[in-house]
C-alpha cells in the first residue's frame, strides 16, 4: 500500500503494533480526479517525492529478482495495456518509453549479448465454463447382503452328546431331540379363514401325544 505521510519507522519491541494506522483521507472533490488544488499540493510535497523514490526502488528490486531467479524463461504477463511498471523500473520512472517493444531483442544484457524475447497471445472468454465435480458416494455402513443361498449345516446329535460327555467328566449331558414341523403348504389365494383352519389343525397334530 502507498503511504501519503511518512511515519516513524522505529520498531518498539514492547509494542509491535504501535504506529500501525489505517487512514482514510477526506476527498472534498467527490468524483473529480485531477486538476485540483489538493492534487497540486500533494504532487509538490516532499513526502510524495520520497514515496515515489521508494516505490521505484521496490519495482526495480522485483525486476532484478525475477531476472536473476529465472531458470529457462522469464514471463511477463500483460493485458491490452503496456507494462507500465516495467517501463518505470527500467527507465528510472519514465513509463512512456516501452521496455518490451515489437522487436525480438530486449534491453537486458547477459554474457555480452542481449536476451531474446518472443510474444504469444492467449485469448480467453470473459466467462469461464463450469464443470460440476462428480459426487462420489461413501458407504459408512455396509449394505445388507439380503437373502441368499447358504450351505446347509447338519448337527450330529450323537457326536455332540459324546463331545459334551467327554469334556464334562463330573457329569454327563444329553441333547434332547425335537421334531420340527414342516411349514404350512398353502395356496397363494388362501383366505384368512383357511390359513387359520390349517394352522389349528397342524398345531393339534403336533400337540397330540405320540
Amino acid at each position: 500500500p502507498e503511504k501519503a505521510v511518512l511515519g516513524n519507522d522505529a520498531i518498539d519491541l514492547n509494542n509491535i503494533l504501535a504506529g500501525r494506522w489505517l487512514r482514510f483521507w477526506v476527498n472534498p472533490y467527490a468524483d473529480q480526479i485531477g486538476r485540483t488544488q489538493l492534487e497540486e499540493r500533494i504532487n509538490a510535497s516532499e513526502a510524495k517525492r520520497k514515496v515515489t523514490v521508494s516505490a521505484l526502488a521496490e519495482e526495480a528490486r522485483l525486476l532484478y529478482v525475477g531476472i536473476t531467479r529465472a531458470r529457462d524463461y522469464l514471463i511477463f504477463p500483460t493485458t491490452n495495456n503496456p507494462t507500465r511498471w516495467l517501463n518505470r523500473a527500467w527507465h528510472g520512472g519514465n513509463e512512456d518509453y516501452p521496455t518490451l517493444d515489437e522487436g525480438n531483442e530486449t534491453h537486458f544484457e547477459w554474457a555480452g549479448k542481449y536476451l531474446a524475447k518472443d510474444f504469444e497471445t492467449f485469448w480467453f472468454t470473459k466467462d469461464f465454463g463450469y464443470a460440476p465435480k462428480p459426487i462420489e458416494t461413501i458407504s459408512f455402513i455396509e449394505n445388507r447382503s439380503g437373502k441368499g443361498d447358504f450351505l446347509a449345516y447338519k448337527i450330529d446329535f450323537e457326536k455332540e452328546n459324546l463331545a459334551i460327555t467327554e469334556s464334562k467328566n463330573s457329569y454327563s449331558s444329553s441333547l434332547d431331540f425335537h421334531n420340527y414341523a414342516l411349514p404350512l403348504l398353502l395356496k397363494e389365494d388362501a383366505t384368512p379363514s383357511v390359513v387359520k383352519r390349517e394352522f389349528l389343525a397342524q398345531f393339534a397334530r403336533l400337540s397330540s401325544p405320540i
